[in-house]
């Protein structure tokens, strides 16, 4: 599943400061800005993370390592393998793209971790903004390959997307009119995600 590059970073900056068991909550804090954290933190989830979790090479495990257009390559090459390239901005075209490609029938779900208070990328001031594209000029590549494989696999799926899409859209309306009670919401402890 993809995501738009800069609305990525904002959530995870903001998640980050407002979560103060998160490992790079106190080095955010003590930078003070969004800008700030991209320029000096060496954070690699500020710098073309998506690229760096598909090229295949453990940049992930190496955030000081500068990307290069070679790393996008492999990052598309890798996203083009998969059966199935979802969007979360589009997250119920992607739940139905799914259910078309592996026949899933239970398409309700749970919205978690959803930010309360942060700024869109229209609220940063434009110097900041410059900042998050072009520490992710490479996710941003990325990402627009990404959608246009989402709608190819889309229209390639055809009217069993369109059936799946409606049983998302549907499903989702049930469950949230029902008495059902959501799961647990998903913890940060010690640094690990906990269900």
């Amino acid at each position: 599943m993809l995501r738009d590059p800069v609305e990525r970073v904002l959530s995870y900056y903001w998640f980050v400061l407002s979560t103060p068991e998160h490992y790079a909550h106190a080095r955010f804090k003590e930078l003070g800005s969004l800008g700030a954290a991209i320029e000096r933190s060496g954070n690699h989830e500020l710098d073309n993370f998506q690229v760096r979790l598909l090229d295949g090479q453990a940049t992930l495990l190496r955030p000081r390592v500068k990307l290069d257009p070679s790393s996008l390559d492999r990052a598309k090459e890798h996203l083009g393998k998969f059966r199935v390239v979802g969007l979360t901005e589009k997250f119920e075209e992607s739940l139905a793209l799914l259910a078309a490609a592996f026949g899933w029938r239970d398409l309700a779900y749970h919205r978690f971790k959803q930010a309360r208070q942060r700024p869109r990328p229209s609220d940063l001031l434009w110097k900041e903004l410059e900042l998050v594209r072009n520490a992710n000029a490479l996710d941003i590549e990325l990402y627009e390959f990404g959608r246009t494989l989402f709608d190819a696999r889309c229209r390639a799926a055809g009217a069993e997307f369109e059936s799946a899409l409606l049983r998302v859209r549907r499903d989702q309306i049930l469950r949230e009119a029902g008495d059902e009670i959501p799961p647990p919401e998903p913890s940060l402890r010690g640094g690990i995600w906990r269900l």
